[in-house]
């Protein structure tokens, strides 16, 4: 059966999940390498008591940048979340602020990151962040926190390297019930 304009609009508008969108930019900050800054963020606007899958989008300026070897990881510190990773050093499942990856658009003079929803899982927060000062972090897949005892920031791989540009970040709360 064939659905009619209307009907296929009513079931897009009524099948959305809701969610709350948190936007970061860096642009408004005043650190020089956009890889680690420290936001500030009245999370009482979000639901008290709710749990939340959660997403991000991320878009940078260009930069320039050569064929990369080490991917973007981004870090946040959200709170409790079901995110984990292993030690190398022993058995075990150490709780990240782990987000997820970026990917590398372009190459030479006109390179930028990216991601959307599509890209990386949800993390699951049991409930909103408390903690009003938080960083994100954008390390080196080869020096992240969990690999290595001394985390680098992500810089491109030229011969003068440059640090990660400016972007915005969009973290998407879906409530959800558990």
């Amino acid at each position: 059966m064939i659905k009619s304009f209307e009907t296929v609009s009513n079931d897009l508008t009524y099948n959305k999940k809701k969610s709350y969108n948190v936007i970061l930019n860096s642009a408004g900050e005043s650190e020089t390498n956009k890889g680690e800054i420290e936001y500030y963020f009245d999370w009482s606007v979000l639901p008290v008591d709710t749990a939340f899958e959660v997403y991000f989008t991320f878009m940078s300026n260009v930069t320039t940048t050569s064929s990369s070897t080490s991917t973007p990881c981004v870090y946040i510190e959200l709170g409790d979340t079901n995110t984990f990773e292993p030690s190398s050093t022993q058995i075990c499942a150490r709780k990240s602020s782990f987000l997820g990856t970026l990917c590398l658009n372009g190459i030479g003079s006109n390179t930028f990151f990216r991601t959307d929803e599509t890209q990386n899982p949800p993390i699951y927060l049991h409930t909103r962040p408390k903690t009003n000062q938080f960083k994100v972090q954008i390390y080196k897949s080869s020096a992240t926190p969990w690999n290595s005892s001394s985390p680098q920031l992500w810089t491109n791989e030229q011969a003068t390297p440059a640090n990660m540009p400016n972007y915005v970040l969009t973290l998407k709360f879906y409530p959800i019930e558990i």
